[in-house]
């Protein structure tokens, strides 16, 4: 019902983990996102928008780090770090709907 939905949504992920580098993480959210999802032969998954998203997660990430990802009912997804926008993906249902389906 929520990928269906139109409405605006959030996701939000709490680290709970010290030291944990960013690109381990987007590392394991990629491998989450190609497993629940129905891989790179999908044609919904925009291959460089994709990329551009892995490449927002830089450093190393501490426990009570917070990740957001925000869609709103204009269609635009933004992706916050501990409450501050890092990027706004416009026309970004598909991807929140790729991210939601890891959770």
């Amino acid at each position: 019902v929520l990928l269906l939905s139109d409405t605006s949504m959030a996701m939000v992920c709490y680290l709970l983990q010290d030291d944990l580098p960013a690109d381990r993480w987007a590392k394991m959210l990629t491998e989450e996102i190609l497993v629940n999802n129905p891989g790179w032969g999908n044609d919904q998954i925009n291959h460089t928008r994709f990329v551009e998203f892995q490449d927002l997660f830089k450093g190393t990430f501490q426990a009570g780090d917070m990740i957001a990802f925000e869609y709103t009912a204009s269609a635009d997804m933004t992706v916050l770090f501990n409450g501050k926008g890092v990027k706004s993906f416009e026309n970004g249902r598909t991807l929140f709907n790729a991210i939601l389906r890891t959770w």
